[in-house]
């Protein structure tokens, strides 16, 4: 406690002897904000556990993330199916981690990527579609799944439409038609199972990582192994990709691995977890991204009537388009390759990203 080199950083009473109090404060989910006013007590250095210390300094933080070859915690292994299988994120073996990567890297080629567009923007276009259908001034308002309140309507008789959800819904479904071999039509049906389930599950394992040692008591749901191991027809999407790398003589399984994974090839229970990460990665960080995005834009009223017109001297045809098509398949949208070069929209991008980086 007192001949630790850490010893003469600040913290919270007992932080020298224990992480409880990071422990207790993480289900919350604001355990960020706990951080934040620590670091107004105490100033840029804060122990918060024997070895856990919370840094506020530009030039720490570029080191630790830039310039050393720092490892990465063996905590994080805890939110793991299995100890001994770990994933692209739990990784802690950097030779494992490289060769991971290297199986995963034609997913994440440009040249791939650009060949998912036509799904991505399927997906979008079923977006503009609800919420044009849902902005149609109606006598009765209809349930809709996307309605803060069911049948509640503005002062104009329009109905609320919970804007978030539906973008949330609209990257779930393109997590499903370019990573599981077809959209959950989330957009359409408001829910699936396969997201709600897998979601459930990184929360037991979070509780699994917190609590570790009433591990337990919190059990797994057999449905999504079950629900995965069923993917075995060709495919053309990013989950294809990992299982033209599946080593069927390889056993492993969450429950009693008999291989350690050696990193060049993938188990059934390796792919599940992978295509798990992509799922949780790439929905909740894009839809939290794209929606505090609106949301700054409203704020700064001046800076939408900006972002306008640039789309509107790019895209003379879009604001018709999007409002007034009589087949989804007349519906325009601008490539990636044409949206790239737009300097104001990307300057909104990378201004949220900073505000509202996707870690939180």
């Amino acid at each position: 406690m007192y001949i630790s080199p850490l010893s003469k950083i600040p913290g919270p009473l007992f932080s020298s002897l224990t992480e409880i109090l990071v422990s207790l404060k993480r289900p919350e989910g604001r355990v960020f904000e706990w951080f934040y006013s620590l670091h107004l007590k105490y100033g840029n250095l804060v122990r918060v556990g024997p070895k856990f210390i919370l840094f506020d300094d530009l030039e720490a933080i570029k080191f630790i993330l830039k310039d050393s070859d720092m490892p990465k915690t063996p905590t994080i292994a805890g939110i793991r199916a299995h100890y001994n299988l770990p994933t692209l994120f739990s990784a802690t073996d950097k030779t494992f981690h490289r060769q991971r990567k290297r199986i995963l890297s034609p997913a994440f080629s440009i040249k791939y990527v650009a060949s998912l567009e036509p799904l991505i923007q399927s997906c979008v276009k079923s977006l503009i579609k609800k919420i044009n259908t849902l902005s149609k001034p109606s006598p009765k308002s209809s349930h809709s799944l996307l309605s803060s309140t069911p049948n509640q309507l503005n002062e104009d008789s329009l109905q609320s439409i919970n804007l978030y959800q539906l973008i949330q819904f609209c990257t779930l479904d393109i997590i499903g038609e370019t990573a599981f071999g077809g959209s959950f039509n989330m957009i359409e049906k408001g829910s699936h199972p396969l997201p709600i389930k897998i979601l459930e599950e990184m929360k037991r394992r979070v509780k699994c990582h917190t609590f570790p040692y009433f591990k337990m008591f919190f059990k797994k749901d057999p449905w999504c192994d079950e629900e995965n191991s069923k993917a075995t027809k060709q495919r053309t999407d990013i989950l294809q990709i990992l299982f033209n790398n599946h080593n069927p003589l390889k056993q492993s399984s969450p429950t009693s691995p008999v291989d350690v994974t050696d990193g060049k090839t993938m188990s059934a229970f390796e792919i599940q977890d992978q295509i798990m990460e992509f799922l949780i990665g790439g929905s909740d960080t894009s839809a939290f991204t794209i929606i505090m995005a609106i949301i700054m834009l409203l704020y700064n009223p001046e800076k939408l009537r900006n972002l306008r017109l640039e789309l509107k001297s790019a895209f003379p045809k879009l604001q018709n388009s999007v409002t007034s098509y009589e087949h989804e398949d007349d519906l325009f949208l601008p490539t990636h390759e044409t949206l790239k070069s737009l300097k104001y929209l990307n300057a909104v991008i990378d201004e949220t990203l900073r505000l509202f980086p996707i870690t939180l």
